[in-house]
């Protein structure tokens, strides 16, 4: 994953709209969403829809992934996998 460029599109999509929120679109089809990603996004959603967009740039641009390459660098699947499985519940 690129610390941006790896969603370009998405951010060219986008970027009109810069810290504001993207207002949903019209054509929405979730069908394609599972029941489990739905979850994950609402669970998601719960814990980070708090914040602005500029809060969760500047959130990630101080975390271990993004600090552990240079800008624009590629960021290995395994740093992101070690980062991010410390926030993952095990069942008990």
């Amino acid at each position: 994953m690129a610390i941006w460029a790896v969603v370009e599109s998405v951010y060219h999509s986008f970027k009109q709209h810069g810290y504001q929120p993207i207002p949903k679109p019209k054509d929405n089809n979730f069908d394609i969403i599972t029941t489990q990603q739905t979850e994950l996004f609402l669970d998601v959603y719960k814990v980070m829809g708090q914040f602005s967009a500029l809060k969760l740039m500047e959130m990630t641009h101080t975390e271990e992934p993004f600090l552990s390459v240079d800008f624009r660098e590629v960021i290995p699947h395994m740093i992101l996998r070690k980062y991010f499985i410390q926030f993952i519940k095990k069942d008990e």
